[in-house]
């Protein structure tokens, strides 16, 4: 991956923590449309994430399995957060999604080389 390329994924993850800052931040307040519009933000994201690794590295890589894994809890929490008028767990929301992108974002700065080469 290039380095160029590599920022514009970094830069990505950086604001898939952001969203989930503020995510908590709706869910403590009872924001939940703003909470469930950002988590299909989220989804969205890291599928757009999952997308250009598999277009540079090649299909089946781990970073785009553990962001499909991502999505997966994403869609989950979504569903959760919609179909129920419990009071929810804002702290529990923000550290599961923080914990599964911390895994992508670990394998992506792991598993993917920097590329010096020009082509």
């Amino acid at each position: 991956m290039r380095k160029a390329q590599r920022q514009q994924a970094e830069t990505l993850f950086g604001q898939l923590e952001e969203a989930h800052i503020q995510i908590k931040s709706d869910v403590e307040q009872h924001h939940i449309e703003q909470a469930l519009d950002l988590l299909k933000d989220c989804q969205d994201s890291a599928a757009a994430i999952g997308t250009f690794i598999e277009n540079i590295e090649g299909e089946g890589h781990p970073t785009v399995c553990l962001l499909e894994e991502y999505c997966e809890l994403v869609y989950q929490l979504y569903e959760e957060l919609f179909s129920s008028d419990k009071e929810h767990n804002a702290k529990k929301v923000h550290k599961l999604l923080r914990q599964q992108l911390i895994k992508a974002e670990n394998s992506f700065k792991w598993d993917i080389p920097t590329s010096t080469a020009f082509s």
